[in-house]
C-alpha cells in the first residue's frame, strides 16, 4: 500500500477549530502520526504536483458552477459557515478551495496508481461524496470521487467498481455524478436520520444500508458484513473505492452514531479485507469526522493497512512512468532502453534548501554525490555526475515526472531527486 498526501490538503485559517466543528489541520496530524512509524511500517508516500485544474473539474462540474467557487458566499454556502462570506474573495480561495483541488488531485493520482499496477492507495483526505455537478454542499466543493472515476474511464477502464461508503452520511453527490455509470456499484451504509435525506439519490444506490442514530458496533458491522455479501454477487471488480469517514464514531456530534475506536477498526479491517478477496486493489480516501479525535482515528486505519498491505499489493517503488534499471542497462554508457536520448545534462550545482525540503517530502530520486557514498553531502547540496532526463507528464493529472538515466558509476538512490542547474529540480524516483 502506497499513501497520497501533501501539507497543501490542510485549511490555513487561524482559529478554524475553535469556532467551527471540522478540525482544518486533521490531515497533517494523521502524516505526523503516520511519519513516526513510517520507517517500520515502509510505506511509500506520495505527493501530488499540482491541485485539480478546472479542466479536470468539468468532466464532472458545470461550468457556471465552477466559475462561482471564486466567491466567498458560494463557499461559505458550502461549508455553512457564515463568517467565510466576509473573507475577500481570493482569501476564500486560497485557503479553502484549492486545499480541496489538491486532495481531489490526490484522489485521481491514487486511482491512475491502484488502477494502472493493481497496487492499494490511501488518500489522506478526499472524500466529498456530497457535491453535485451543479452545486456544492455538505463542506464538498467539488466531487473528487467522481474526477477519479470519469478520469479512469477515460483512460479506458471499462470493469466494474466498488464503491463502498462507510461514512455516517449518505454519499448523495457521487450518485448524482455517476447516475448514468452503472458499472459503479454503490454499497452506502448511512445515518438515515440525519442529512442528507435524498430519494433521489437512494434510487441509485444499488445496495443502501440505512442506519439508525445510535447505532452500536454489533449491529453496524453484522449489516455491513451483509452488504459486503451482497456485493460480492455484483463482481467481478476491477477496482474498489472506500470512504472511510470516521464521522461514525460515538462521540461524533454530526454523524450521531454510536460506534466504538475498537469498531471502526473492525470496519476499516472488514471493508479491506473484503476488496482483497474481490482481487481488487482499493483506494481509502478520509471522509467526514468532525471530532478531536478524528486525526487519531483515521491515523490508526492507515497505519494497520498499511502495515497490512504495504508490500502485499506490488507496484513501483517510484512513480510508474519511470524505468527500472536492469543490471544490464546499469552497465552501459547509452540511455535506457526506451528513453529518448536528451543529451547530458550537467547537475552540478547548488540545490536550495527549499528544494531539499521539498523533496524529503515527496520522495525522488538523486544521483550519488562527489564521494560516491550514495547520498548528498554534509552540506546537503553536493550533486555530481551526468544524467539524461526525458520529462513525462501525466494525462489529467497535471502531475510531471522524469525519467532519468544515470550514467556508468552513479546509481539512482529513492528519497531525494535530481536538481538541474538552470533548469529547477524534477521530482523522480528509480526503480
Amino acid at each position: 500500500m502506497q499513501i497520497i498526501y501533501s501539507p497543501r490538503y490542510n485549511f490555513q485559517i487561524p482559529f478554524l477549530d475553535r469556532v467551527y466543528w471540522f478540525d482544518g489541520r486533521k490531515f497533517a496530524r494523521v502524516m505526523g502520526a503516520v511519519e513516526k512509524v513510517q520507517s517500520t511500517i515502509k510505506t511509500v508516500v506520495r505527493t501530488p504536483t499540482s491541485m485539480a485544474s478546472m479542466e479536470d473539474c468539468l468532466a464532472v462540474h458545470d461550468q457556471a458552477y465552477l466559475d462561482t467557487l471564486k466567491l466567498s458566499k458560494t463557499v461559505a454556502d458550502v461549508l455553512e459557515f457564515a463568517p467565510v462570506r466576509f473573507l475577500p474573495n481570493r482569501v476564500s480561495e486560497r485557503l479553502i478551495v484549492e486545499p480541496q483541488l489538491w486532495m481531489a488531485a490526490g484522489t485521481m493520482l491514487a486511482g491512475h496508481l491502484a488502477w494502472t499496477h493493481k497496487m492499494d492507495i490511501y488518500n489522506i483526505g478526499g472524500g466529498f461524496h456530497h457535491a453535485y455537478p451543479d452545486h456544492g454542499e455538505g463542506f464538498c466543493l467539488v466531487n473528487d470521487i467522481a474526477l477519479m472515476v470519469k478520469a479512469l474511464r477515460a483512460k479506458g477502464m471499462t470493469g466494474k467498481i466498488a464503491y463502498v461508503d462507510v461514512d455516517a452520511h449518505m454519499g448523495n453527490g457521487v450518485a448524482h455524478c455517476l447516475a448514468s455509470d452503472r458499472g459503479v456499484v454503490m454499497v452506502d451504509l448511512y445515518n438515515r436520520n440525519i442529512y442528507p435525506q435524498n430519494p433521489r439519490a437512494l434510487d441509485r444506490i444499488d445496495i443502501p444500508v440505512q442506519i439508525s442514530i445510535g447505532v452500536g458496533d454489533y449491529e453496524y458491522l453484522a449489516k455491513l458484513e451483509r452488504a459486503l455479501s451482497q456485493a460480492s454477487e455484483r463482481g467481478p471488480y476491477e477496482l474498489c473505492i472506500v470512504v472511510a469517514g470516521t464521522d461514525v464514531y460515538q462521540k461524533d456530534p454530526i454523524g450521531k452514531m454510536g460506534i466504538t475506536e475498537e469498531g471502526i477498526r473492525r470496519r476499516d479491517r472488514l471493508v479491506f479485507e473484503w476488496c482483497k478477496s474481490m482481487g481488487a486493489p482499493f483506494v481509502a480516501l478520509t471522509g467526514g469526522g468532525y471530532t478531536k479525535d478524528s486525526a487519531r482515528l483515521v491515523s490508526t486505519s492507515v497505519i494497520e493497512a498499511a502495515t497490512r498491505y504495504g508490500r502485499t499489493s506490488g507496484g513501483p517503488e517510484g512513480p510508474p512512468e519511470v524505468l527500472d534499471l536492469s543490471e544490464e542497462d546499469a552497465a552501459e554508457d547509452g540511455p535506457v532502453s526506451g528513453c529518448r536520448r536528451e543529451g547530458d545534462i550537467d547537475v552540478s550545482g547548488d540545490v536550495p534548501d527549499v528544494v531539499l525540503a521539498a523533496l524529503e517530502a515527496t520522495g525522488g530520486l538523486c544521483v550519488q554525490d562527489r564521494a560516491g557514498d550514495g547520498v548528498f553531502d554534509g552540506d546537503g547540496f553536493g550533486v555530481a555526475g551526468v544524467v539524461e532526463v526525458e520529462e513525462v507528464e501525466l494525462d489529467r493529472m497535471g502531475a510531471r515526472y522524469a525519467q532519468v538515466h544515470c550514467p556508468r558509476g552513479l546509481e539512482p538512490n529513492t528519497g531525494q531527486a535530481v536538481w538541474i542547474a538552470g533548469r529547477g529540480w524534477l521530482e523522480a524516483c528509480g526503480g
